[in-house]
């Protein structure tokens, strides 16, 4: 699990726990008691995102990161710039170039057919009240039955590395969902015409990672 302390943000909750879980095995039993209201996350809800619609570590922590500074805009001590119930549904909601929060969990939620999940707990740190890292670790394992990846984050970026070790991104769908069309590129695209495949297959990918990275820190902005 990775934990990411966001100081300039004061005195919202300031800290996200971080965790992704693959090859799940729960997935079902989880979503239902999502439905009925998550009672087995009890008094620590938390974000659940569908891993195979991130690109990267800077897709997820650019939407934690709005979702912690709309949840830090107050007049009179009253949250008001979430959009959503929440600021573990914001994160969501951030991921999304649409405002139908509802088509945004179907999107990028939790399913019955997810294999890799990110789990996401916002609080405050534990100097302000907030829960150690070490008993939201021990929460996210008593809900969700998988194996939590050791490398932190940096396994989201693993497309970009070695292809052995890369995990399950389905591009396809996130160019669906971000309306980029047909992404695909050529040689005549790429100054160095010596490239290959593997290297035309990455300038893809990281063409779709910048611009939905940049999509979801414009709809802060926008919204």
């Amino acid at each position: 699990m990775e934990t990411h302390t966001f100081h300039h943000v004061e005195p919202s909750q300031s800290q996200a726990h971080v965790v992704l879980v693959q090859d799940v095995q729960n997935a079902q039993a989880v979503l239902e008691d999502v439905k009925r209201g998550g009672e087995k996350f009890g008094e620590m809800p938390m974000a659940l995102i569908d891993a195979k619609m991130i690109c990267s570590s800077s897709h997820l922590l650019v939407s934690i990161h709005q979702a912690i500074l709309r949840n830090a805009r107050k007049i009179d001590g009253k949250t008001t710039g979430l959009r959503t119930k929440s600021i573990h549904s914001e994160v969501l909601w951030n991921l999304s170039i649409t405002n139908n929060i509802a088509e945004t969990f179907r999107i990028f939620g939790l399913s019955d057919t997810t294999k890799d999940l990110l789990l996401i707990h916002i609080a405050h740190s534990p100097e302000q009240g907030g829960p150690r890292a070490k008993d939201v670790l021990q929460k996210m394992q008593s809900i969700v039955e998988g194996d939590i990846t050791q490398e932190g984050l940096s396994v989201l970026d693993s497309w970009q590395g070695d292809e052995s070790e890369q995990r399950m991104i389905d591009w396809d769908a996130i160019c669906k969902a971000y309306k980029l069309g047909d992404m695909t590129v050529s040689h005549n695209d790429i100054d160095d015409s010596t490239i290959d495949q593997v290297d035309v297959e990455q300038t893809i990918r990281k063409r779709i990672d910048s611009i939905v990275t940049s999509l979801v820190a414009m709809k802060f902005v926008a919204s």
